[in-house]
């Protein structure tokens, strides 16, 4: 089987598409079928809570 390649150009900084990932607010934005997602606590160890359809 071939291998399947894909790739995105983003016009922003790598340091600006991090911090878009890592704030859980914005899943829902990229990640297909997530409704909310919110963190459950301020801990660093903390684990978000999302809602999907």
């Amino acid at each position: 089987m071939k291998p399947v390649l894909n790739s995105v150009d983003i016009d922003r900084s790598a340091a600006e598409v991090f911090a878009f990932l890592d704030d859980v607010t914005n899943n829902t934005t990229w990640l297909k079928g997530m409704r909310s997602c919110t963190w459950s606590s301020r801990s660093s160890r903390a684990i978000p809570r999302a809602s999907t359809g």
